[in-house]
């Protein structure tokens, strides 16, 4: 098959390339073969990898163990390659723990994190045409469901916003009749009127209307 090679730069000391990021390489479950290339420096500058054996450790999505032997490349230039296996897309999801291992007589060195994003894939061995036809149309069917029911929460929240503003509405209206009607009933005696209870009196020399 045709491979195709991704180069990284990762560092033996961990801050370093993670204050930068290291973009992930994104394969598909069970692709094997693909090349990566590795270019290891310590603090920034390429490290000299004499006498130097590599190999790529990782855990998969699935969380089985990889290890395989990698190849130096480029001993001064600290290049490091080894070719993807089915063990590390044996399983979608994201690998987080991978890394380059060195070691020479006893001493042992690692470099940061080489991040894997494995898609997943259709796997003919495992479903025929119409078994993956229903496994889209479900699918599309979560999807649609899923965003019904945000559009339902959204609209339902709309509409109590709006109660609330109605209601607070109303009770500020009730509040002002009450007002003005306390305005009106308050009593009031002098001159040939009073205003007692909101009901007028008015006093004439003959008697009370």
């Amino acid at each position: 098959m045709t491979t195709y090679q991704e180069t990284r730069t990762l560092d033996l000391l961990k801050e370093r390339s993670r204050a930068g990021g290291v973009k992930p390489i994104v394969l598909r479950r069970g692709e094997t073969g693909q090349s990566i290339a590795v270019s290891v420096t310590n603090d920034g500058t390429a490290f000299n990898l004499t006498g130097y054996t590599a190999s790529f450790c990782a855990v998969n999505a699935d969380r089985g163990m990889v290890k395989r032997s990698a190849t130096v490349s480029n001993a001064a230039g600290g290049l490091v390659t080894f070719s993807v296996t089915s063990d590390l897309t044996a399983a979608p999801g994201s690998v987080f723990v991978a890394y380059i291992e060195l070691t020479k007589g006893s001493d042992i060195a690692t470099t940061d994190t080489l991040p894997f994003v494995v898609l997943d894939n259709v796997d003919a061995g495992e479903l025929d045409a119409e078994e993956y036809q229903d496994s889209i149309r479900e699918l599309i069917a979560a999807v649609r469901s899923e965003a019904v029911a945000q559009a339902t929460g959204a609209v339902s929240d709309a509409l109590g916003d709006m109660q609330d503003d109605y209601e607070a509405a109303e009770a500020a209206r009730d509040a002002a009749y009450a007002a003005a009607e306390a305005a009106r009933c308050v009593d009031y005696v002098g001159g040939p009127f009073s205003i007692v209870d909101g009901a007028v009196n008015i006093t004439y020399y003959e008697g009370t209307l």
